[in-house]
């Protein structure tokens, strides 16, 4: 028989114990359940959940606690079990999903914690590790390098070094030194003064002074220019902060995070960055894996996700085991942030479970929507043809029939502006238009 999954129903899996996950019954009745507790559902009377129905059976299945949601196994029962209104003999229900027995509804729902609790997803051995001395840290004031491969998740790191420290109730302000130009940078860093240069119409405070009493979060820092450095340094030694255009300084009270993806050591050792610069910086450091070093997370990082998807686009995102799998041998070049990206391409454009060719293919920027599950196209002298790179800002669409390539379309500006309700913002249309044209 077939069995429903939403993420893998293999013991890595298990969340966070802080998790309470809870059947929730038609009558409004929720029944918590522990971690790793199995209850025996059924006619008996004595089972851990007894349904007084002429259609259930006397021991009609188990139903046990597994990460956020249940193992469910029908013990043979005379009228089956149902999961998403699918019989099944075996199947993994996570949040959301409806267990049918008889005539009874069970609904799974999930209660967890907030904040960086709930968006630092993982249970990997150097993942806990990780987060353990994130808490430490987040108590003291000096700054933090925090260092990873792109979509590691650094800043989200960095938001819990924030929110778990005495700052928590100060302003947290990020800013993306590689996003800006070199006279923007200066400015956004450090502030302005009227008529400081061409365009200062106005005074402006700068990060520095809109964080203070708060954490600052400099992103890419090795994107900084040697003067920018020197700059950066001499406000972290003196602790005060001058504006573009005046020499008269204010005091701040800031803790700075900063991040690269850089090996800032090396640089150093060329000569591209500051050796004073980076032992102010890298007083205390982190270092955050790669998604292949903790494979065993990516289960738990796709039932977000898709849960995610899920409230983006108003109808129910399965990924099925076979997908999970292939999710986890995939490489993911991209880390966390490509394998976020894979899933809201494929639950774009799924009409029903995500199965590893759509998840696969979706996992490749260059792969053309439609595409999953057939082989490359071959050119006119027989080699395959390799897509060349979408620039930003523009559409690329196979030739096909309006219907499709009407899709295709959507599909590339949902990706490129990470979320359906800013595609439709984009659009000016409502978010529900937009979601049915993209299922249509």
């Amino acid at each position: 028989m077939a069995s429903v999954d939403q993420t893998s129903r293999h013991p890595a899996a298990a969340s966070e114990r802080s998790n309470v996950v809870h059947l929730a019954l038609p009558s409004g009745r929720t029944i918590p359940v522990g971690h790793d507790q199995t209850l025996i559902v059924g006619s008996d009377p004595r089972a851990d959940l007894p349904l007084s129905d002429c259609y259930v059976s006397f021991r009609h299945a188990a139903i046990r606690r597994e990460g956020l949601g249940f193992h469910i196994e029908d013990l043979r029962s005379t009228n089956g079990t149902y999961v998403d209104g699918v019989r099944v003999e075996q199947a993994w229900a996570g949040a959301g999903a409806r267990i049918r027995i008889g005539n009874h509804r069970l609904e799974v729902t999930t209660e967890g914690p907030s904040g960086p609790d709930a968006l630092m997803i993982g249970q990997a051995p150097r993942f806990r590790s990780i987060k353990r001395y994130l808490r430490i840290i987040a108590k003291v004031r000096p700054p933090v390098l925090i260092c990873g491969e792109t979509g590691t998740g650094k800043e989200l790191a960095a938001q819990a070094l924030h929110e778990w420290g005495p700052r928590r109730s100060g302003p947290f302000v990020a800013i993306n030194c590689a996003a800006l130009t070199e006279t923007l940078l200066e400015s956004t860093l450090f502030g302005h003064v009227r008529g400081a240069f061409t365009g200062a119409h106005r005074d402006r405070a700068g990060a520095f002074v809109d964080a203070d009493g708060g954490t600052l979060f400099l992103d890419e820092v090795g994107e900084l220019l040697p003067y920018q450095q020197a700059k950066l340094l001499r406000v972290l030694e003196l602790g005060h902060v001058a504006p573009v255009g005046t020499t008269q300084a204010r005091p701040v009270d800031v803790r700075v995070v900063s991040a690269t993806h850089r090996n800032l050591a090396a640089m150093v050792a060329r000569g591209t960055f500051r050796e004073d610069l980076f032992h102010r910086l890298s007083v205390l450091q982190l270092n955050l894996p790669a998604l292949r070093d903790r494979r065993e997370d990516i289960p738990l990082l796709l039932q977000h996700f898709a849960h995610a998807a899920s409230e983006e686009l108003g109808r129910r995102i399965v990924l099925s085991q076979a997908a999970v799998e292939a999710a986890k041998c995939h490489p993911w070049p991209g880390n966390i942030r490509a394998l976020r990206n894979a899933v809201v391409r494929a639950a774009t454009l799924a009409d029903g479970p995500i199965g590893p060719a759509e998840l696969t293919c979706a996992a490749d920027p260059s792969a053309r929507a439609g595409d999953a599950g057939h082989s490359s196209a071959l050119d006119g002298e027989g080699g395959p043809t390799v897509p060349s790179p979408r620039p930003r800002g523009s559409v690329q669409v196979r030739h096909s029939d309006y219907k499709t390539m009407r899709r295709e379309m959507l599909a590339q500006i949902v990706e490129e502006h990470g979320s359906i309700r800013k595609a439709a913002t984009l659009l000016r249309i409502p978010r529900s238009t937009l979601g049915a044209w993209l299922r249509d």
